[in-house]
């Protein structure tokens, strides 16, 4: 005889599981701000040395542009460690602040390009969907 009651809540437990993975934001948002901050302190700490008493007056000077205590700003710093979603955008957007600042002339037509292609994608997606194929 099979016992039901015990079978409802592993059912429930599981659906709870999928429903959840399956809601996880695939293209996690990066605080911007964080992003800059990050960028002008390794370029700071690069500069002047990490331990050197200039690079921490710098270092306090960036906090206090983007509105960061030091809590703040190490409390981002750990969710994007705690979590792997977090960790590529991360990356990706501290690159393309570093090629922003190396090259802004290529940035700005990199990104223009890329606008471009998505603006064809929305009105390819569009017109797909207004023939009611699905």
């Amino acid at each position: 005889m099979i016992r039901r009651s015990g079978f409802l809540p592993i059912l429930l437990a599981t659906l709870l599981s999928v429903a959840l993975v399956a809601c996880r934001d695939e293209n996690p948002t990066v605080n911007e701000k964080f992003v800059a901050a990050f960028v002008e302190m390794r370029v700071i700490e690069q500069t002047y040395g990490a331990d050197s008493p200039m690079c921490r007056l710098a270092r306090g000077e960036v906090l206090k542009k983007y509105d960061f205590t030091r809590e703040a700003f190490q409390a981002e710093a750990q969710r994007i460690l705690d979590d792997p979603s977090f960790w590529m955008p991360f990356q990706n957007r501290v690159v393309d602040r570093i090629d922003s600042t190396l090259d802004p002339e290529a940035y700005i037509k990199k990104k223009e390009e890329e606008a471009i292609e998505e603006k064809k994608d929305e009105i390819g997606s569009s017109a797909f969907a207004s023939t009611g194929i699905v």
